[in-house]
């Protein structure tokens, strides 16, 4: 699994709440990142959407648009 920094998450960003679970077969999970206090955030892709990254976690958040629903 790769760290990542909120640099390397460029392009359309969906920030998704914890209570939707995207480890389901159309998500892979690429990365994580990670400081002082733990665990931030994990970033996802589609499968047919390669363009588009989901964020999931508690803190320090890539810019991008919350989301309600996937």
């Amino acid at each position: 699994m790769t760290k990542l920094t909120r640099k390397d998450i460029q392009g359309k960003v969906l920030i998704v709440p914890n209570s939707i679970s995207l480890n389901g077969n159309e998500f892979i999970k690429i990365g994580y990142n990670n400081g002082v206090y733990g665990w931030n955030w994990s970033a996802y892709k589609k499968i047919n959407d390669p363009y588009t990254w989901y964020v999931q976690g508690y803190r320090n958040f890539p810019k991008g648009k919350y989301v309600d629903e996937i």
